[in-house]
């Protein structure tokens, strides 16, 4: 789905206010869930309301152009159409986080562990959420192909150390720092 169930939105807040990114990067931009999150918790709720008054420099990478829609391109700075594998935004620059929400269980094991690796690479802070259960997916959502769930990730798979954790019965949502 371009999106995933509300019930970790106020866990995702919290751990980006905790990071206070002035840089971020969004993998799998989706609905634009996040980045309506981090504009809310991180900008509006700090008095910057409009939009020429935001201080965070927000880019996001999607796979599936359809998802695509105004209102990426007003709550991202930037938005790139591509694989991550080959994203500009992720291999050639830095970032205070990057964000992995309901993306890696998209990816076969290994291919998100070495997502996990490259992001790393590039910022000190990780925040990824994901389901915990063997729950498949096996048919495109919304004509997206993509989004056949591939693998199951848990905080414990992830090679970084937990800064902090939440969980539900079906999710889990943490941030990690990142040597």
């Amino acid at each position: 789905m371009p999106t995933a169930k509300a019930s970790t939105d106020h866990f995702i807040c919290d751990l980006m206010c905790r990071a206070k990114p002035q840089r971020m990067l969004d993998v799998g931009v989706g609905f634009c869930r996040i980045g309506y999150l981090l504009r809310w918790a991180l900008e509006v709720e700090r008095g910057r309301y409009h939009k020429d008054e935001w201080q965070i420099h927000l880019a996001g990478v999607e796979i599936f152009s359809p998802y695509l829609t105004s209102l990426h391109k007003y709550l991202y700075d930037e938005v790139e159409i591509a694989d991550i594998k080959v994203s500009s935004l992720l291999h050639e620059q830095n970032w205070d986080l990057v964000v992995l929400a309901e993306v890696l269980e998209h990816l076969p094991k290994e291919e998100a562990l070495e997502l996990v690796g490259r992001c790393g690479e590039r910022t000190p802070l990780l925040l990824i959420s994901s389901g915990k259960n063997e729950e498949e997916q096996s048919v495109p959502t919304f004509g997206n192909p993509h989004e056949t769930h591939r693998c199951v990730l848990l905080p414990s798979d992830i090679p970084y150390k937990v800064a902090k954790k939440y969980e539900t019965d079906t999710n889990w949502v943490a941030l990690f720092s990142v040597p």
